[in-house]
């Protein structure tokens, strides 16, 4: 793949934290060259730039030992004479739920009309910290370190300063392939509208502190980790007087407590954003200098302590403290309750940490906009020109739909001074919704005079907001980066609400769609292994995008490498098993040869299916039951799963994936695999039925409680949808788990579906029942309450589970493309017959429309069919690609 290039790296480590190193070489060409490729990858991101033009940025998701290089023409960039190629690194140096932490490194060459005239190695100069100080601060759990603050960086990293020294040449054997992801130019989504305009108070005091590395030292992977430990702050304020520390809500965290001069603080009622369920902590200052602790210990996800005060500035005086007390209670209790640091320091398991430690940020972004209140309305602001006052000042600005990508902007101002941007997705009863667990912000140096600004890392929001001042800001937009699509499968029907909700849908698979599908653009960005089922067969119907879905089968099955069984998110680095998302990758498996009618890939992934198969077997207990500990997930709606032990809705999942493992093996002619997966099947009917059914409430229960031995008393409409697909209802129960699919009873107190993903597989359900018309209703009812609300696109959860009212977390989630897949299929009426995707029925007028209008994707092209009613019956038209046949069949 590479001719004569090296992997490269800067002196040094190659796995310090937050490392941002940049790369160049010069180069000379005789003439302008009709064609030129460059070929890079970095670990872990990179992003390249041609005489001071960027040309892209990459790689694609991967694990470390099998790793994807990109290819790009980058002719129009060169020129006869001096050219320079400049590429900026970014190596973590920790995992996150996208990359599984590595050695760093570089490795890149670029041919010119067949010659090779640039390829990493020693004589490459490399320019260590090129952004500056990079705090570690992380965007959320889920994802990676922030980027340092944007100043102009054009003269460090494209003219002839200082500090570039020579790159060094390193060892990496990793296996490099070819990328398969397409990720297409950017597209300038400009700012549509201004939402509001003001002077603000923004908290006077708001301060995040790293505590991983202290409290997990030597820690790298992604997964939560039991922590304890209590952090010490001195800071001085003027005043005395009550002070309200908030924090953040205790989600995947801790529920810290503390004392203030060795006074307990008390709990008390958030002032926050009523949606966050924060947490504030209440207590008094004295004039001068203060002490407070905070025992932060708990189950963590992300380990960072962020609070804020809104009254009462603080100053910090100090060193923080950071002490990792272990499983000592005796030690924290001393340390939380110490009237001033005196009693930390000089002990061994206290870090002291001056103040301007990586790990201390003192003027934390988020909490500064997100719990910025309105003061006085600023007049003359325009979405496309808009200017921030000597006083702190905020302009929200609506992009007009939901978006993903960099945000790019134009900027004047008379003397140096700080913006900070932070995107959200969505208004909820007019009030700004910001992201929670998560720091969605970009904060921007201006110097003197006019910048240009991009953010080099993706970001999603709908909404961002603007907050600084001295500032003039123009032509804000953001550079859209998503997966090269052509046009998808149009729908129409003539209603409103389900002709946007398709839209809708359309518009949240192609923002969740990279290299990977990923479940959102905002939150995670993450790609989910379960989710992924629904967003394939989605896929198919409108887009048709084959190598992105095996990409993402692909990537599980690697990850049976270190697991029995498929984790639930690839790669990263919490290696957490769902079993109901290894399943759903199984079932994926299967749906993916039924579109394509590809043998070699189905023979290719066999032995993965067959290696899964093996391990369920292997968790089969004495009653005949699957039985695991586990993430037991099904839906985020209250369903009785507990973490361990037999859950119901496993036996369902499992029984798909069989069934599916089954009809793989047997189409590839495996009978041996094929009989073990149907055996596999035929063994859970008898012991779901004996052990799981409950008599009184006829319906089966959610799980057998794991301390007691007794089945649980909550009965859901997921565990009966489930072995209802899944063929474990006998016939003699059929219509009773009908009659519960159908209308839900949810006045008999079954758990209601929770989530767009799970409607997903009550529409299959609804599908046989031949319910099609109560598929449309819900979507109707369920998706049209999102575009009623507003929303460009579709909602992880249906309102009603959240606290405090709340309707979602993230307003775009790819696994709630439902509406696209079944409106195709039952309002315009086009459904797949045969493995391939050769022949297909149209059954026109089935649906409560006059007419309906559309398309559906196929490995061979697009159909194109229409019908409306007529006073003689529906009239029907199809158009068909070469090699396609639609059996239209009227009422």
């Amino acid at each position: 793949m590479f001719r004569a290039a090296k992997w490269i790296w800067r002196p040094g480590s190659r796995t310090d934290w937050n490392d941002w190193v940049a790369f160049r070489c010069a180069f000379d060409l005789p003439k302008k060259p009709e064609i030129a490729n460059l070929t890079v990858t970095a670990d872990a991101r990179y992003w390249a730039w041609i005489n001071g033009e960027f040309v892209l940025e990459g790689p694609p998701r991967g694990y470390p030992d099998d790793w994807m290089v990109d290819l790009r023409d980058v002719g129009a960039l060169l020129r006869a004479g001096a050219n320079r190629l400049t590429i900026l690194v970014h190596a973590p140096g920790v995992s996150t739920f996208q990359y599984i932490h590595s050695d760093a490194g570089l490795i890149a060459e670029l041919e010119a009309d067949g010659h090779l005239v640039a390829a990493t190695d020693a004589k490459w100069e490399c320019l260590p910290g090129a952004l500056g100080l990079a705090k570690e601060r992380r965007i959320c759990c889920q994802m990676g370190w922030q980027e340092p603050p944007w100043s102009d960086r054009r003269p460090a990293l494209f003219g002839d300063g200082a500090g570039w020294i020579p790159a060094v040449e390193v060892t990496d054997d990793r296996r490099l392939h070819p990328a398969h992801s397409s990720i297409a130019p950017p597209e300038p989504v400009p700012a549509a509208a201004v939402v509001s305009a003001a002077t603000v108070r923004r908290p006077r005091t708001s301060w995040s502190f790293s505590l991983r590395r202290f409290l997990l030292p030597g820690y790298l992977d992604a997964a939560p980790q039991q922590i304890h430990g209590v952090v010490g702050i001195g800071f001085h304020v003027k005043h005395p007087g009550t002070i309200l520390f908030e924090f953040p809500p205790p989600w995947f965290w801790v529920r810290p407590s503390g004392n203030l001069n060795g006074a307990l603080l008390i709990e008390a009622e958030s002032r926050h954003n009523p949606w966050q369920r924060g947490i504030a902590l209440q207590g008094e200052v004295r004039p001068g200098r203060n002490f407070v602790a905070f025992d932060v210990s708990g189950h963590f996800h992300e380990w960072t302590l962020a609070l804020t005060v809104d009254d009462v500035e603080l100053e910090l005086t100090g060193p923080v403290l950071v002490a990792n007390t272990g499983d000592n209670p005796a030690l924290k209790a001393e340390l939380a309750a110490a009237e001033s640091e005196q009693t930390w320091l000089g002990r061994p398991e206290v870090a002291v940490l001056p103040p301007d430690d990586p790990a201390i940020d003192a003027s934390a972004p988020a909490g500064l906009t997100a719990y910025a209140e309105d003061a006085e309305p600023l007049g003359g602001a325009q979405a496309e020109d808009f200017a921030l006052p000597d006083a702190e000042g905020r302009v929200i600005l609506d992009l007009g739909r939901m978006t993903v990508g960099h945000w790019d902007f134009e900027a004047v101002s008379d003397a140096p001074t700080r913006l900070v941007l932070h995107g959200f997705e969505a208004y909820q009863e007019g009030k700004p919704d910001f992201p929670w667990e998560m720091s969605n912000t970009f904060e921007v140096d201006l110097p003197a005079g006019r910048s240009h600004v991009m953010s080099l890392l993706r970001r999603g929001a709908r909404y961002v907001s603007v907050q600084g001042q001295r500032a003039r800001v123009t032509g804000f937009k953001t550079l859209e980066a998503t997966r090269r699509y052509g046009a998808p499968a149009e729908f129409r029907c003539g209603d409103p609400i389900l002709d946007d909700v398709y839209q809708m849908s359309l518009l949240t698979l192609r923002l969740c769609s990279e290299d990977t599908f990923v479940d959102c653009p905002t939150y995670e960005q993450t790609h989910w292994v379960g989710d992924m089922r629904t967003e394939a067969l989605v896929n198919y119907a409108v887009l048709g995008d084959v190598p992105l879905v095996r990409r993402c089968l692909q990537l599980g099955a690697q990850s049976l490498q270190k697991s029995a069984f498929v984790e639930s998110h690839v790669p990263s680095g919490w290696h957490s098993i769902i079993p109901a998302w290894s399943f759903l990758w199984a079932v994926a498996c299967w749906e993916h040869a039924i579109f394509t009618g590809d043998r070699d890939f189905l023979r290719e992934i066999l032995p993965s299916l067959a290696s899964q198969l093996t391990a369920a077997r292997a968790h089969i207990g004495d009653e005949g039951l699957f039985e695991i500990e586990a993430w037991n997930l099904s839906d985020w709606a209250p369903m009785d799963a507990p973490g361990r032990g037999v859950v119901t809705a496993n036996q369902g999942w499992l029984a798909l994936a069989a069934r599916a493992t089954h009809d793989a093996a047997a189409w590839l002619g495996e009978t041996s695999l094929a009989d073990e997966a149907l055996s596999l099947w035929h063994g859970l009917k008898d012991p779901v039925s004996r052990r799981l059914w409950s008599s009184e409430k006829q319906a089966y229960v959610d799980c057998i409680d794991p301390e007691s031995g007794s089945p649980s008393q909550t009965f859901s409409v997921q565990t009966q949808c489930l072995l209802f697909l899944a063929g474990l209802v006998p016939f003699e129960r059929s219509d009773r788990i009908a009659q519960i699919l159908r209308t839900g009873a949810e006045d008999e107190g079954f758990v209601q579906v929770g989530t767009p993903f799970f409607a997903f597989f009550l529409f299959e359900a609804l599908e046989k029942l031949g319910e099609t018309h109560r598929i449309i209703e819900i979507i109707k009812e369920k998706w049209g309450f999102m575009r009623n609300a507003g929303s460009t696109t579709c909602w992880e959860l249906f309102p009603s589970y959240l606290p405090a009212g709340r309707w979602t977390r993230s307003y775009c989630h790819a696994w709630s493309c439902a509406p696209a897949y079944f409106l195709q299929r039952h309002a315009l009426g086009l459904r797949q017959l045969n493995i391939g995707a050769t022949e297909f029925v149209f059954t026109p007028g089935r649906a409560p429309f006059e007419e309906c209008e559309g398309e559906s994707a196929t490995p061979h092209g697009m159909i194109r069919a229409r019908w409306r009613r007529t006073p003689d019956g529906v009239e029907a038209e199809v158009e068909v690609p070469d090699g396609v046949t639609v059996e239209t069949v009227t009422p």
